[in-house]
């Protein structure tokens, strides 16, 4: 069952890092209550090669939320 995407950001592996990765797992029901794993426990599928994507003023795409106020 699909659990969730982990992006080259969240990485907290050596299987995560630098990529995007789908995050499967058998999901069990117990008791009508379905209770989820944490993402390190799932099986990775890696979707893509992907990198990082700086942010910040000094690169011009990232602005404070003060200077939307209107």
């Amino acid at each position: 069952m699909y659990h969730g995407i982990t992006y080259a950001d969240e990485a907290y592996s050596d299987q995560t890092s630098g990529k995007m990765t789908v995050r499967l797992w058998r999901a069990v029901m117990k008791e009508g209550v379905i209770d989820f794993i944490s993402p390190e426990e799932c099986i990775h599928r890696p979707v893509r090669e992907m990198y990082i994507k700086p942010f910040g003023k000094e690169l011009n795409n990232f602005a404070s939320i003060e200077l939307e106020v209107i």
